[in-house]
């Protein structure tokens, strides 16, 4: 944590959002110019920066909103590696009518 309480990211983040990000800008001026080389390569520089972000776990420099101050963030990646589990898929949706949210074909 840093001195006012907040966590702060980690400069190596910032290095491969800094890789993607010269990989997408060079991508785009491959793409205006026709040079399919550099856009090729650039692709890869992206991919490249994407494998860094995973390797350093990125997902872990997040800081919640101060409305949630309560809740914990663990990283997708984290989360898997201490055997914390879950799918990742979204829960069913209610099937029944509530207060909240009336059945319009019953109106």
């Amino acid at each position: 944590m840093a001195e006012d309480g907040h966590k702060h990211s980690r400069a190596v983040s910032w290095v491969a959002v800094a890789i993607i990000l010269a990989g997408f800008v060079l991508g785009g001026i491959g793409l205006i110019l026709g040079t399919w080389w550099l856009f090729w390569t650039a692709l890869g520089v992206v991919v490249a920066g994407g494998i860094l972000a995973i390797a350093i776990d990125i997902f872990a420099d997040v800081e919640l909103d101060p409305l949630h101050p309560g809740e914990t963030h663990v990283s997708p990646i984290r989360r898997e590696l201490s055997g914390g589990g879950g799918s990742g898929e979204l829960e069913a949706a209610p099937t029944e009518p509530t207060a909240a949210s009336p059945d319009i074909a019953s109106s």
